[in-house]
């Protein structure tokens, strides 16, 4: 029993970076749809919010589309976004994501399309170079959380012996 609980926390370390990850690739991919909306089509942000639940689905999108709801009730996007902060946190996002994700918010909506571009590529970049860091993190620290998990529960178990 001891030994499954202590495991159980290891695993739960790997499931959060893994969550983590996935929410970096959502966000990714959420960015480049709006880029290529805004730069290509010039679609308003109804349009993109309307296509980003189609595409995208999940958090991000839930993220992004809910600001989207805020903003059309007066505020601008960058504040409707603050709203949603604690939605990032949530999908395990770190302080510096979610500070690369504020940057673009501000933006949004407020320049012409070729300054909002110019924005989301470098939040695309940022993302990119954190979720790059968090890959090369869970190849060495991924298997080491399992194997201290089960290591500890089984320390335990045999100081309970």
């Amino acid at each position: 029993m001891i030994i499954i609980s202590c495991s159980a926390i290891g695993l739960s370390l790997s499931r959060d970076m893994n969550k983590r990850k996935g929410s970096i690739k959502a966000h990714i991919e959420a960015l480049r749809i709006i880029k290529s909306e805004i730069l290509f089509k010039g679609s308003d942000l109804r349009s993109i919010m309307t296509l980003l639940k189609n595409r995208c689905g999940g958090a991000a999108a839930d993220f992004y589309a809910l600001s989207f709801e805020h903003a059309s009730k007066g505020l601008t996007y960058s504040k409707a976004a603050e709203k949603n902060f604690s939605l990032l946190k949530k999908e395990g996002l770190t302080g510096d994501d979610i500070e690369i994700i504020k940057s673009f918010c501000n933006v949004l909506g407020r320049y012409d399309a070729c300054s909002q571009s110019e924005m989301i590529s470098r939040a695309i970049d940022g993302l990119e170079e954190n979720l790059s860091e968090l890959k090369g993190e869970m190849a060495s620290k991924g298997k080491l959380y399992r194997a201290i998990g089960a290591t500890a529960g089984i320390v335990l178990a045999l100081v309970v012996i």
